[in-house]
C-alpha cells in the first residue's frame, strides 16, 4: 500500500519504490518522446520556431508549477507532453484527409491565423485598438484572440518562420495548466490526493479536451481564464476565501476584460460567478464591498446596454441564429436518429432533450476518421462516470464550498445545450465537470465496480435505441 501511495501522490519525483521508479521512467520517457517529435517535425517543416516555442512555452510552465509542489510540476509536465504529441498527429491526420492541417479543410481557426498574420505583418504590438474597423467589423466577436494569435505570428517569425504549430503548442500549454488548477483546487476541496491527482489528469487528458487544444480555436484559452476565475473565487473546504478580496477583485475585471474580448458572453458567466462568490461568501466583515460590487455590475450592465447596444444585440441575435443554423444543420444535413428528434422538438420537450443529448456529446459514432473515433472513446468514458457525476452534483448542492463551481458548471453547461451545442465549447465546462464527479466518487458508498458495469449495461441499451430510432426515422 505504501508503494501505491507513493506512486499516486507523485508519479515524476520520488524514485524511492520500484512501482513509483517505473512511473516515473513512463512519465519522463513520454516527455523525452514529445520533445524529440517536436524536434524532428521543426526540421521536417523548416520551422526552428516549433521547437523553440515548445521549449518556451513548456519553461513558462514550469516555472508557475514549481511554486507549487513537485506533483503540479509533473502533471503539467506529463499533459504537456501528451498534448503537444496529440496536436503533432492531428495535425498529420487532417493533412491525410483534408488536403490541409485543419478541420474540415479550414474553419474559424484558418481565418483567425489569417487575420493574426495580417496584423503581425502590418501593425506593432501596441496598435491593437487598429484591428477592430481595419481586419474586422467593429461588432467582431473576437478581436482578442486575433490580436493573441498575431502576437504568436510575430513571436514565431522571430524564431524562425511563422507555423501553425505554435498556436496550437501554446493551447497545449493552456491545457496543461487548467490541468494544474483542477489538481489544486480539488486538494483545496478536501479531495484526496490521488483523486486529486486523477482529476487533474483526466481534464488535461480527455479526448475533446486534447482535440480542441490541438488546433488554433480560441476555446481552450478561453477554458482556462473561465477556470482561473472559479479557482481565485473558490473558497477552501471550511467556507475561508483562500486570496484577499481584493486580489480576487481585480483579477476577476482583468479576466472579465480579456474575456469581453475572446467572448463576450463568457464575461458576463464570469461576472456572474464573481457575484454569487460575494453573495455566499462567509466572511461578513465584506458586507459593504458585496453591496458595491452589485451596484458597480448594474452599473456596468447599464453603461454596457447604452454603448454596445448594437454590438450585444447583434451577438445575441448570431447566438439564436448559430442555434438555429445548428438545429436545421442536424435535422436536415445529416438526418436521421436522435438529431431530427431532438432539435426538431419544441419547448418545453426541447429542453430535456437537449440536456440529456449534450451529456453524452459529442454523440459516439463508427467512422474512419481516426479523431472522430478518438472523440468517441472520450464519450464513452465519460458515460460510464454518470454516476458519479450526478452524485457529485446531489453533493456539492448541499456544501457552500462547491457552489462556485457548480454555479459555474451550470451556467457554462446550459449556454452549450440550449443555444451553440458546438462540441468544442464543452471545453469550457468540462474541467468543472470533472471535478464534481471526483467529489461524486469519493463521496460514493456503494461498489465503484458496479456502478460501472451498470453503466455498461445502459451504454448497451442506448445503442439499441440508438440504432432503432436511426432505422426508424432514416
Amino acid at each position: 500500500m505504501k508503494a501505491k501511495s507513493i506512486l499516486i501522490s507523485d508519479p515524476l519525483f520520488f524514485p524511492t519504490e520500484k512501482k513509483s521508479l517505473s512511473s516515473r521512467v513512463v512519465c519522463k520517457l513520454v516527455v523525452l518522446l514529445s520533445y524529440l517529435m517536436m524536434a524532428g517535425f521543426s526540421v521536417y517543416e523548416l520551422s526552428p520556431a516549433i521547437l523553440l516555442s515548445y521549449i518556451i512555452f513548456g519553461f513558462a510552465g514550469l516555472v508557475i508549477t514549481f511554486k507549487i509542489d513537485r506533483q503540479a510540476t509533473g502533471i503539467f509536465l506529463t499533459v504537456y507532453a501528451l498534448c503537444t504529441l496529440f496536436a503533432t498527429l492531428l495535425y498529420f491526420h487532417y493533412f491525410n484527409i483534408y488536403g490541409t492541417p485543419y478541420w474540415s479543410g479550414g474553419s474559424d481557426e484558418l481565418e483567425y491565423e489569417r487575420l493574426g498574420k495580417e496584423f503581425a505583418d502590418k501593425y506593432g504590438i501596441l496598435e491593437y485598438g487598429s484591428i477592430r474597423g481595419n481586419l474586422v467589423p467593429l461588432w467582431h466577436n473576437s478581436v482578442g484572440y486575433i490580436y493573441l494569435v498575431g502576437l504568436l505570428t510575430k513571436l514565431s517569425q522571430t524564431l524562425g518562420g511563422e507555423h501553425t504549430m505554435v498556436v496550437r503548442i501554446f493551447n497545449s500549454g493552456c491545457l496543461s495548466m487548467i490541468s494544474v488548477m483542477v489538481y489544486c483546487l480539488a486538494k483545496r476541496l478536501d479531495l484526496r490526493n490521488n483523486i486529486a491527482f486523477w482529476a487533474a489528469m483526466f481534464a488535461g487528458c480527455l479526448p475533446l479536451m486534447m482535440w480542441t487544444a490541438g488546433q488554433s480555436l480560441r476555446d481552450i484559452l478561453v477554458s482556462m481564464l473561465l477556470f482561473i476565475g472559479i479557482f481565485v473565487w473558490s473558497p477552501d473546504h471550511s467556507g475561508k476565501q483562500k486570496y484577499p478580496l481584493f486580489y480576487i477583485l481585480v483579477v476577476t475585471l482583468f479576466l472579465a476584460l480579456f474575456l469581453f474580448e475572446l467572448r463576450r458572453a463568457q464575461a458576463f458567466v464570469l461576472l456572474l460567478v464573481a457575484t454569487i462568490g460575494l453573495l455566499t461568501g462567509s466572511d461578513k466583515r465584506y458586507r459593504w464591498v458585496r453591496i458595491l460590487w452589485i451596484l458597480l455590475m448594474s452599473l456596468i450592465g447599464i453603461w454596457m446596454v447604452i454603448k454596445f447596444s448594437a454590438i450585444l444585440n447583434s451577438d445575441f441575435k448570431l447566438i439564436l441564429m448559430s442555434s438555429d443554423a445548428y438545429s436545421t444543420y442536424r435535422t436536415e444535413e445529416r438526418g436521421g436518429g436522435l438529431s431530427t428528434i431532438v432539435f426538431s422538438s419544441s419547448p418545453p420537450w426541447s429542453y430535456f432533450l437537449r440536456t440529456a443529448y449534450a451529456l453524452v456529446s459529442p454523440l459516439p459514432v463508427i467512422s474512419y476518421k481516426l479523431y472522430v473515433i478518438w472523440l468517441s472513446i472520450g464519450t464513452i468514458v465519460h458515460i460510464f462516470y454518470l454516476p458519479f457525476f450526478f452524485k457529485g452534483i446531489s453533493v456539492s448542492i448541499r456544501n457552500k464550498s462547491w457552489w462556485i463551481v457548480l454555479s459555474g458548471l451550470v451556467m457554462l453547461f446550459i449556454g452549450m445545450a440550449m443555444f451553440t451545442f458546438t462540441s468544442r465549447h464543452i471545453t469550457q465546462y468540462l474541467p468543472l465537470a470533472v471535478l464534481i464527479t471526483a467529489l461524486g466518487y469519493s463521496r460514493y458508498r456503494g461498489v465503484h465496480k458496479n456502478a460501472f458495469f451498470r453503466m455498461g449495461g445502459i451504454i448497451g441499451v442506448m445503442c439499441f435505441l440508438y440504432v432503432g430510432l436511426k432505422m426508424l426515422t432514416s
